[in-house]
């Protein structure tokens, strides 16, 4: 493989805006083009062969990081309530829906009170979903609800879409959807483990490795010191070996 840094590559391949704009951003340690001699593999690879590594430095990024059990309990949580893992019922899954209301806004860190939306500087966006009966008509300047899309469900839920299995189904067909369903969510919280979890940054893992093309993909890995994280760029650098594993891409917004 070629390393080229942004100028070098600006220089060969023209103007870029896209990777100036990506390795600009607050915490980017590092930043340079790598050639590959299969850039099939990547979204749109710059320039038609490269893709651009950059390493950040997630702590100074605006997010704040979770540890790793705090992150894997997010993802089993979020796996375990999914609408779409659950046992399937009649009538739309018992009556449940994709679709929900959203409370939405944004809030002052210090005073934690709502605030414009346009008021970007040392303020928070937060979202959440509206159960609260008759909420709707909530007068506030700052506050907005809307319509959203999510699978997310909670214990009522569940507890609705079982009464509505036992009233329709034979116990043996219960079981079975039961486990099915279990089975499901554990695949999905194994492939976390083994995938995601490693591009995820975290308090022990702050440093984050990030290949892109200049498509909507990427791939990342997750690292305790920048010093590591170079030593993988280096070993990236000269995999480009007849029998070189290119990675999986995982697909971003």
């Amino acid at each position: 493989m070629t390393r080229l840094t942004i100028e070098e590559f600006q220089e060969e391949c023209g103007p870029d805006n896209w990777s100036l704009h990506i390795s600009s951003r607050p915490g980017v340690l590092a930043a340079f083009m790598l050639e590959f001699d299969n850039p099939g593999f990547l979204a749109g690879p710059f320039g038609g062969k490269y893709g651009l590594v950059t390493i950040t430095d997630t702590r100074k990024g605006p997010n704040k990081l979770c540890t790793q059990t705090e992150a894997y309990n997010r993802f089993r949580s979020y796996a375990a309530n999914n609408l779409r893992n659950m046992p399937h019922a009649r009538n739309d899954q018992a009556g449940l829906t994709t679709t929900h209301e959203y409370l939405s806004g944004r809030y002052d860190k210090n005073t934690m009170e709502p605030v414009p939306e346009d008021v970007r500087d040392n303020s928070i966006f937060f979202m959440t979903r509206n159960t609260l009966p008759g909420s709707a008509t909530l007068d506030h300047p700052h506050l907005t609800i809307s319509k959203g899309s999510s699978s997310e469900i909670d214990g009522l839920d569940m507890l609705r879409l079982f009464k509505r299995m036992t009233a329709e189904l034979p116990a043996e067909e219960i079981i079975r959807r039961i486990s099915e369903a279990e089975a499901k969510i554990e695949k999905s919280i194994q492939s976390y483990l083994d995938n995601d979890a490693d591009s995820t940054p975290t308090v022990e893992r702050p440093i984050l490795l990030t290949l892109r093309g200049n498509d909507d993909s990427s791939w990342g890995k997750a690292f305790a010191n920048i010093e590591d994280a170079m030593s993988y760029a280096d070993e990236l650098e000269a995999s480009a070996m007849a029998n070189f594993q290119y990675p999986s891409m995982n697909f971003t917004n």
